[in-house]
């Protein structure tokens, strides 16, 4: 791998998402082989998965929430601060608390309320 990964990966279905820097990447846990990698979110989050989706926030002050299969972005949020704590999933909502000692709770937009 090129970059930086971070410790505190999270495993699902045998596949490793970890943040870093230059981004986030998903590595199978058998072989060791990346499976993707998906640079532009810089100095990432412990990566918090749920329904196929990876969510990670970011130094750029950004949440992003990326395909679990192929690391193709779904969707992104602003947070107006860095994101330098883990993200956590609850149902269908994201809770982000972020560098400006505020805590996000977004909906995920793909849900069904």
């Amino acid at each position: 791998f090129e970059g930086i990964i971070y410790p505190h990966p999270t495993e699902v279905d045998d596949v490793v998402y970890t943040g870093g820097d230059p981004g986030v990447y998903a590595i199978d846990s058998l072989s060791g082989g990346e499976i993707w990698t998906r640079e532009g979110a810089h100095d990432t989050t412990t990566p918090a998965i749920a329904n196929d989706t990876v969510y990670v926030g970011s130094e750029d002050s950004h949440i992003y929430a990326l395909s679990a299969e192929d690391g193709t972005k779904k969707w992104e949020f602003k947070t107006g601060h860095h994101v330098d704590q883990a993200v956590t999933v609850v149902n269908d909502s994201i809770y982000v608390p972020n560098e400006g000692n505020r805590m996000y709770s977004i909906v995920e937009p793909f849900s069904n309320r």
